[in-house]
């Protein structure tokens, strides 16, 4: 898909532009789902715990655990490509 702007089309380079918005359309979808995974493990697992269910306690801390490990992985992730040179 080529897009015609006659004025910016010497210049802008479009396929670059459309690789940067769905990258980031990606990456903010991925980072939502995670933090959402992360606020569901630590809320129901602080509900089972006062409830006394240890094993929702236990599956529930690791959906936390999992979801912030993947919030991390995506910054260290947009750190590395940022600062990597190509």
């Amino acid at each position: 898909m080529r897009f015609r702007l006659p004025i910016a089309d010497p210049i802008v380079e479009w396929d670059l532009v459309l690789q940067v918005i769905w990258a980031a359309l990606a990456a903010g979808v991925s980072v939502t789902i995670a933090v959402s995974f992360a606020i569901l493990g630590a809320t129901r697992a602080a509900d089972a715990r006062r409830d006394g269910d240890t094993l929702d306690t236990i599956i529930y801390s690791v959906l936390f655990v999992l979801g912030l490990a993947a919030c991390a992985a995506a910054v260290v992730l947009g750190i590395v490509v940022m600062t990597s040179k190509d």
